[in-house]
């Protein structure tokens, strides 16, 4: 029997390593796709596509880390916040975490857990908020692209952080 030791790390430690890792995979994944000649996210605003991906990793990491909490994701929104300026402005900040928690309700509700890899719903509803639609955004392709980037979010998130880490007492 192989047992990993996980290192143990202080809250803001690992906030600021899982906020890294969010930031560097959905600025990355935003860069590249969009300079791809046949990507059908060729049409989206890039700063809204970063947006919403970013606030996708951050669900994934909602949903893989055991914090019921939330002590990890308050401490990673409130980097989010720095960084974007708005930590010291309380109405701005409410206003964002407002829209960032109706985006993780609404990514809870559209995953199934008895799906596996067929979570249509929920690539439509990432869909529609990138391509900023009304409604769930029906496309198979982008479907489709947005459910393998998810799993494989989940995937590298798993053996780069959860696996590895652990919050210290």
């Amino acid at each position: 029997m192989n047992i990993i030791k996980k290192e143990k790390l202080t809250i803001e430690q690992l906030a600021e390593l899982s906020y890294y890792f969010a930031k560097k995979f959905g600025l990355e994944y935003v860069k590249h796709e969009l300079s791809k000649e046949n990507t059908p996210f060729k049409q989206v605003d890039k700063n809204i596509f970063a947006h919403e991906r970013l606030i996708m990793i951050f669900w994934i990491l909602d949903r893989m880390v055991s914090d019921k909490d939330r002590k990890l994701m308050s401490a990673i929104h409130k980097m989010y916040f720095e960084d974007i300026g708005i930590l010291n402005k309380p109405d701005e900040m409410k206003k964002e975490i407002s829209f960032i928690m109706d985006r993780y309700k609404e990514y809870y509700d559209a995953w199934d857990d008895n799906a596996s890899s067929e979570q249509w719903i929920l690539g439509g509803a990432i869909g529609k908020n990138i391509f900023q639609k009304d409604k769930i955004l029906l496309n198979a392709d982008i479907s489709f692209l947005i459910i393998m980037d998810v799993l494989q979010l989940m995937k590298q998130i798993k053996e780069s952080i959860i696996d590895k880490y652990e919050i210290s007492n």
